[in-house]
């Protein structure tokens, strides 16, 4: 039997900015004042590549002020993600290293 253990978003985070910097990438926590609904990370990678990232539990939900700030970056050709796993940041790391 296999068991999988549920990370809290913290961990997640933790593990998340680790993979980014190993990629040779920087993850920067996103705070904007004036704004509700940022993502929490701007990753900034090699080639001027930068994406936008939402850390949440295993469980966690997307906010309906969250979903319409994302809306808004994607009409301006930003990239956000949820990642919500180790798997899922194992997914970006390949997305974003891809063509590299």
């Amino acid at each position: 039997m296999t068991m999988t253990v549920s990370l809290t978003e913290k961990q997640l985070e933790k593990r998340f900015c680790n993979a980014v910097k190993s990629a040779g990438g920087m993850a920067l926590k996103f705070s904007a004042q004036f704004k509700a609904g940022v993502p929490d990370r701007i990753v900034l990678m090699p080639k001027g590549k930068i994406y936008f990232v939402e850390l949440k539990r295993e469980n966690g939900v997307v906010s309906e002020i969250q979903q319409h700030t994302f809306a808004e970056f994607a009409k301006f050709g930003f990239p956000v993600r949820v990642i919500n796993s180790v798997k899922m940041i194992e997914n970006f790391i390949a997305e974003v290293t891809a063509d590299d």
